[in-house]
């Protein structure tokens, strides 16, 4: 009786195991499909918002675009802050306050460190922002009007 009925919790021992790997092996696939999925959006919503950079810096030359929408791309997809190899210029048409609100906006929306879009701001675009990053950090705009201005450009 005994031998019986360790041989039966042996073989119960073994299906509930197989059931747990089973279950384990389920779940993992679940993951992947999800950050898939997730890996996904998070690409679609940066190309939109790079796109909508895009349209916003026609002020610039051909050549400063490709260096600004570059280190956008890298800064976007690693976290990475790439200075061009071009000083991007000045320009009369486009304000401190227009570039901070095109870069907060873009960075905003992917989830982007107020911090980190200083660093970006200051390093991309050194001539709008000869003060440095501290006095660049006072001048930014929050993530509210940022929002508040966007959502005015939408509905326009």
């Amino acid at each position: 009786m005994y031998i019986a009925a360790l041989l039966k919790f042996n073989v119960l021992k073994r299906k509930n195991q197989a059931l747990e790997n089973a279950l384990t092996e389920k779940q993992q696939e679940n993951v992947a499909i999800l950050l898939e999925h997730q890996n996904e959006k998070q690409q679609a919503l940066q190309q939109r918002e790079l796109k909508w950079l895009a349209d916003k810096i026609k002020m610039f030359t051909e050549e400063e675009q490709k260096a600004i929408l570059a280190s956008a791309c890298a800064f976007a997809e690693h976290g990475l802050i790439i200075t061009p190899s071009i000083t991007i210029q000045l320009k009369d048409t486009c304000s401190q306050q227009d570039l901070m609100y095109f870069v907060c906006s873009t960075f905003f929306n992917m989830g982007k460190k107020r911090s980190d879009i200083v660093s970006f701001l200051s390093q991309v675009f050194p001539l709008y922002f000869p003060a440095g990053e501290s006095v660049l950090a006072k001048k930014m705009p929050g993530l509210e009007k940022v929002k508040e201005r966007r959502e005015k450009e939408n509905v326009q």
